[in-house]
């Protein structure tokens, strides 16, 4: 009696077992990205770099627009001479 039960939790098993794994091979084969979206990906990657450089490339242009304002700032305080 015994050994029946066992040797259908065996069996039972042995089904879960099987449903699992094909499973599993479906969720890998999920897990992996697809040509077009690694296209994607590498398109992204393309613009963020090219909005990077023109960030860095206005920063910079912004910075020597503050410079030029201070310079000029300096120069009209300056304009009055001594008093």
């Amino acid at each position: 009696m015994e050994l029946t039960k066992i040797l259908k939790e065996i069996d039972s098993l042995k089904s879960q077992h099987s449903y699992l794994e094909k499973q599993l091979d479906s969720l890998k084969a999920a897990s992996k990205p697809r040509k077009d979206e690694l296209n994607r990906l590498e398109e992204l990657n393309k613009t963020i770099s090219a909005e990077e450089k023109e960030i860095e490339r206005l920063i910079e242009g912004s910075k020597q627009l503050k410079d030029k304002a201070l310079e000029l700032q300096s120069k009209i305080e300056n304009a009055g001479g001594e008093d």
